[in-house]
């Protein structure tokens, strides 16, 4: 009599293809939540968007602006969205103070210094309406600019754009005529001297300088 197979035939074969079929589907569910995370694909369901009903709209960088440069629509528009980039307040008294809450105020005019992406706007941010894009936005009114090599300046590191500082020059006495006179700016003597022979010496024979501050 021949041996009784408590399992019957083809069940190994089933047990095979069902665990290939729910390989596949993980598979596919990986790949399908990987496209979704990375925003390559987008599910209707994932999307529903936000009752914002009786809110605050407030305009926001939608990426970094560079300082001097005029805010256009390239800088308020979230692509993602696509819609303007703004956060939502429930009520304008939750709005904090100074706060530009209108995009009219807000495009065309010209940043005074770098603004970083995701940041509300005030007025303390622009230049005065009207200024026009560039480094020459950064000259205030009445003033001349000059172009100066940093590696020149002692005691200069990390400038930045809108970054202010004074250039100060040490002048021989007998040339302070030609800075406005000897009670001009006086400031206390700099270590930098510029040779000149017929310059005032004092009691150790040194020129006699003085500071001038010429920016």
């Amino acid at each position: 009599m021949p041996p009784v197979n408590p399992r019957p035939r083809g069940s190994f074969s089933a047990r095979t293809a069902l665990l290939g079929i729910l390989a596949s589907l993980g598979v596919v569910v990986a790949i399908l939540v990987t496209l979704v995370i990375s925003g390559q694909m987008q599910l209707p369901f994932f999307h529903r968007k936000i009752d914002h009903k009786g809110m605050v709209p407030v305009p926001i960088c939608a990426r970094a602006i560079p300082a001097y440069t005029m805010v256009t629509r390239d800088y308020l528009w979230d692509s993602k969205e696509n819609d303007w980039a703004v956060v939502w307040y429930r009520a304008k008294e939750e709005v904090p103070p100074g706060v530009l809450t209108e995009l009219g105020k807000i495009r065309g005019r010209v940043v005074a210094r770098e603004k970083p992406a995701q940041f509300l706007f005030t007025e303390s941010d622009f230049l005065p309406a009207g200024t026009r894009p560039g480094l020459a936005a950064g000259v205030p009114l009445g003033k001349r600019a000059m172009t100066i090599e940093a590696g020149k300046l002692n005691g200069i590191y990390g400038l930045q754009l809108g970054d202010s500082f004074d250039l100060v020059a040490s002048i021989p006495v007998d040339k302070l005529g030609s800075f406005g006179g000897a009670d001009w700016n006086r400031l206390a003597v700099s270590a930098l001297v510029v040779p000149s022979q017929a310059a005032p010496r004092d009691e150790r024979g040194k020129q006699r300088t003085e500071a001038r501050m010429l920016a």
